[in-house]
């Protein structure tokens, strides 16, 4: 009788869903044909009006997708729990607890593997395993449902910010853990994640210099597959306070960096090209905000020559056929016309107004054609003033 698959249990993350997963992870699953790989939907359908702006999911849960919940469950985005505007609760999170219940229950599985939300469940589990005395629905007549899991992958995780969280990691699991961060993540941040590895006992750390995604580019794969089969013989070291001290090995084998966003980016969506690089650690005003991360900046040497401006050209280059220093006499020259224009112009003003005055109060006396007479002045001093000016302003020129 041949012997039972080796089975892992896949959770996705945050609107998202079991399909979505299984096709981020279709590498991973070729390069172990042995094992059987699990994927499980979150027990919370996604609405349009649940996702928020910043949702951590990407094209599955557009709005024009998500017309046909009631008849096509399968493609809706899920959720383990709803996020809060303030992202220190997580209504539903006993919900996604029993759904991971009820499938270890009837099964048994060597490992979890776990992206974003799922894998903060993935890490939440293996700590249960490990005392389910803390949470009876995860025992039977007082035995667990499920010895303790072999090992675990945690892409993008995190400490649940609830009451749930703080029972379960109050004390350090033991579970062998491979942790997955994305240097370009600005959805679950490096400082998101550090409370999870102060609490995992056995760990690897690796990162890839992308964003919010499972990478499955080059060597990814490979690594993944390597600590399923064997993760007891996987670079196991004891947790550290911060991921900085840890491996971070695949850097320059990496998937190509996701943009930075707060969407979770396959790979193959977004493929910038990046020269040599420096990290720029960008804080948030805003603890709770999720709009800021690291940021791509240019090398030290870059950096200085746009920070420097380039010298002065010679003075020979500054020569032009017309120097300002022959413009300023006929600008002076322009502003007394102009001065002169304007007084001759309220000259006019003035007169005109009297004189009209006066032939006004003429019309009543004289008969209509004697009216000529008196607008004929007024025509002849108009026209002379003006072929004066115009006089004037020639000879200027001309001098």
């Amino acid at each position: 009788m041949a012997a039972p698959r080796r089975k892992v249990l896949m959770l996705h993350g945050h609107s998202q869903n079991a399909n979505v997963m299984r096709n981020r992870t279709a590498a991973i699953r070729k390069l172990c044909p042995d094992i059987e790989f699990v994927y499980l939907n979150a027990p919370h359908i996604l609405w349009p009006t649940d996702l928020p702006p910043e949702r951590s999911s990407v094209n599955e849960a557009r709005e024009n997708e998500v017309i046909s919940y009631e008849s096509d469950t399968d493609s809706a985005p899920r959720a383990w729990w709803h996020i809060t505007e303030m992202r220190s609760k997580c209504p539903g999170i006993q919900e996604g607890l029993r759904a991971v219940r009820d499938v270890l229950a009837t099964n048994e599985f060597e490992g979890i593997f776990g992206f974003s939300q799922g894998a903060s469940m993935a890490a939440t589990v293996s700590a249960i395993l490990e005392r389910p005395y803390l949470f009876p629905e995860f025992t039977k007549n007082g035995v667990a449902i499920h010895p303790p899991l072999r090992f675990c992958v945690a892409v993008s995780g995190f400490v649940p910010p609830c009451s749930i969280g703080d029972i379960v990691f109050a004390a350090s699991y033991n579970t062998p853990s491979l942790h997955i961060l994305g240097r370009n993540d600005v959805v679950i941040r490096e400082e998101d994640t550090i409370p999870l590895l102060k609490k995992s006992a056995a760990q690897a750390v690796e990162y890839h210099i992308g964003g919010h995604f499972v990478p499955n580019k080059r060597q990814w794969p490979k690594l993944f597959a390597d600590f399923i089969q064997n993760p007891n013989d996987f670079a196991i070291s004891p947790a550290v306070s911060s991921p900085a001290s840890s491996v971070t090995a695949f850097d320059s084998d990496s998937s190509p960096a996701s943009s930075i966003t707060d969407l979770d980016l396959a790979p193959d969506e977004f493929h910038p090209k990046f020269d040599e690089v420096e990290e720029l650690k960008v804080e948030p005003t805003d603890p709770r905000s999720r709009r800021f991360g690291e940021m791509k900046m240019p090398t030290p040497a870059a950096l200085a020559q746009l920070m420097h401006p380039l010298p002065p050209p010679p003075q020979s280059h500054l020569h032009h056929p017309y120097p300002y220093y022959a413009l300023a006499p006929a600008a002076r020259q322009s502003a007394q016309t102009v001065a002169d224009l304007q007084r001759q112009v309220s000259e006019l003003q003035i007169f005109t107004s009297y004189y009209w005055h006066v032939i006004f109060f003429a019309s009543f006396f004289l008969p209509h054609q004697w009216r000529l007479l008196l607008v004929l002045p007024v025509l002849l001093w108009v026209s002379g003033r003006r072929f004066f000016n115009l006089g004037s302003l020639s000879g200027s020129r001309s001098g």
